[in-house]
C-alpha cells in the first residue's frame, strides 16, 4: 500500500505596522501579512484591511459636556486616574488628558494660519494704483505709506492680478475666434433658416440666407 505524503498547510501570520509622520498622519497605518511557505522561508507583502478605512474615515469624537467637564475636574481634583475617569464617564484616556491639560481653552477654536495685514479694500486700492501709475510694489508701499507690509506681499498681489487679466483676455479672444469661424457661422445661419416661417414670410428671407451661406462657402 502506497502511504501519501501529507504536506501541511502554510500558516499565516499577520503583523502589525504603525506609520506615524511626525503627527501630522497618525489614522494611517500600513498592513503586513508574513507568509511561510513550505521551506519556511517568509514573504513579506502588504494588504489592503477593512480596519484602516475605517479609521480613516473615522467621525470626529463628541464635544465634552459641561457636566462631563465638572464631573472630569472634581474626580481629578479628588486625586482619581485617568482610567478611573474615563471609567466612570465612558469617555477616552486621550480626551480626558487632553481637557484636564488645559481646561480653560478646551473648545476654543483655533487661529487659522496668520492674520491678513492688508484688507480687502487696501488690496483694491493697491491694484488700482498699480494699474493707473504704473508703480511697482516698492514704490506703492512708499507712495501708502504701509509699515510692516513686505515687498514680496504686494508683489504676490500684483502678479495675481496680471495672470488674473491675462486669462479673462484669452478667454475673450477664444471667444471671438469661435464666433468669426466660417463653419460657426454657417451653422448659426443654417439654424436660422429652419426657424423661417414659410407661411408668415415670403421668399425673399430665404434667398438672402441662400446668398449669405454662398458667401461664406467662399472665404
Amino acid at each position: 500500500m502506497r502511504c501519501r505524503r501529507r504536506v501541511a498547510a502554510p500558516s499565516f501570520q499577520v503583523t502589525w505596522q504603525s506609520v506615524w509622520n511626525s503627527r501630522k498622519y497618525p489614522q494611517y497605518f500600513r498592513v503586513f501579512a508574513k507568509t511561510r511557505n513550505h521551506d519556511n522561508e517568509f514573504s513579506k507583502f502588504e494588504v489592503a484591511s477593512q480596519v484602516a478605512s475605517e479609521v480613516r474615515s473615522m467621525p470626529r469624537g463628541r464635544h465634552l459636556s459641561a457636566a462631563e467637564q465638572s464631573t472630569m475636574l472634581a474626580m481629578h481634583h479628588s486625586g482619581r486616574t485617568q482610567k478611573e475617569i474615563a471609567q466612570v464617564t465612558g469617555r477616552g484616556k486621550s480626551v480626558i488628558r487632553t481637557f484636564l491639560a488645559n481646561p480653560e481653552v478646551y473648545g476654543s477654536t483655533k487661529r487659522q494660519g496668520r492674520p491678513r495685514k492688508l484688507s480687502p479694500q487696501l488690496e483694491q486700492h493697491i491694484l488700482d494704483i498699480g494699474r493707473e501709475k504704473r508703480m511697482n510694489a516698492r514704490e506703492i508701499i512708499q507712495d501708502l505709506g504701509l509699515h510692516g507690509v513686505q515687498v514680496r506681499q504686494v508683489q504676490r498681489l500684483l502678479q495675481q492680478d496680471k495672470r488674473r487679466q491675462d486669462d479673462d483676455l484669452h478667454h475673450r479672444r477664444d471667444n471671438a475666434n469661435h464666433e468669426s469661424r466660417p463653419d460657426i457661422a454657417r451653422a448659426s445661419m443654417l439654424l436660422s433658416m429652419s426657424d423661417v416661417d414659410d407661411d408668415a414670410h415670403d421668399g425673399s428671407n430665404l434667398h438672402e440666407v441662400t446668398d449669405t451661406l454662398c458667401m461664406l462657402d467662399d472665404i
